[in-house]
């Protein structure tokens, strides 16, 4: 038993790689993105910081909001790699739970980083207590984030018809992923079985199995990541107003990347609006 769940994870790591190379590409592709505007933050050098650093207060006390930015960018990068890596291992339900909490993690980041306020309070809450306190007021209070997305989302320029459709898919995932936070029947039950990728058979996934219904959680964490590497980087120069530093080599090359993603996600919808049509 013991050899058991190496081999079993070894199995789930070469199927993965087989039928999931797209996916994993285009993960990996704004996962770099967000790794290379991290590591383009250096708060010596007021050039490469998205941010004003007295944006939050000239007293001495406020925390620098760049610290905040790239704190917030390596959890986004350190989130996704964590569900890329359940997914590969077969381990999809873990995952899903992990897509879950980076919806929310990204979210909040984009929110945040667009309103003084907001992110002033946000890092004023160092305990538990004040940190529930905080989430429940600027976050959760009347579906505030969600509220607040969609208002920012008109404010960068997208297009008003599409804000009620983007609001609809991420209630869609919140309710498909929220199932394998709160252990519903089918998230627990049903995915202890694996689907098969060449047969409609279900395997017991005791360990970790890849299967056919992790292509979905991978598109997700695709979806969310290019929403959000569109979102922030209009935080930054819409509201920021800052220009990715051509002489600096991390931010050369997260514009580079984020252009890649746009043209491909770009490519992708129009695909997905030819086959509808």
């Amino acid at each position: 038993m013991m050899k058991f769940f190496p081999n079993s994870r070894k199995e789930a790591v070469q199927s993965s790689s087989i039928h999931f190379e797209r996916e994993l590409s285009l993960c990996y592709l704004h996962i770099l993105t967000f790794s290379m505007m991290s590591l383009g933050i250096d708060l010596k050098k007021r050039k490469t910081l998205p941010i004003d650093p007295n944006w939050l207060g000239r007293n001495g006390t406020a925390p620098n909001p760049n610290f905040i930015l790239q704190s917030m960018l390596v959890q986004v990068v350190n989130y996704s790699l964590a569900i890329i890596h359940l997914v590969e291992d077969g381990l999809d339900n873990p995952a899903r739970c992990v897509l879950r909490a980076l919806n929310e993690l990204a979210s909040q980041c984009i929110v945040l980083l667009s309103d003084r306020d907001q992110l002033a309070t946000y890092a004023s809450a160092h305990t538990a207590d004040e940190a529930k306190s905080v989430w429940y007021k600027l976050l959760a209070k009347k579906g505030k984030l969600k509220k607040s997305l969609s208002k920012l989302e008109l404010q960068l320029g997208i297009p008003e018809q599409i804000v009620p459709d983007l609001k609809v898919v991420r209630d869609q995932i919140d309710l498909e992923y929220s199932q394998a936070v709160h252990h519903s029947y089918s998230s627990t039950v049903v995915k202890a079985y694996s689907g098969e990728f060449k047969s409609d058979y279900n395997s017991l996934a005791l360990g970790g199995r890849a299967g056919v219904a992790s292509r979905a959680t991978l598109e997700t964490l695709v979806a969310i990541l290019a929403y959000s590497l569109h979102m922030i980087t209009h935080v930054f120069i819409d509201i920021h107003k800052f220009s990715f530093p051509s002489n600096d080599p991390s931010w050369k090359a997260a514009g580079i990347l984020a252009v890649s993603s746009s043209k491909i996600m770009s490519a992708d919808a129009s695909v997905a609006i030819s086959l509808q049509t």
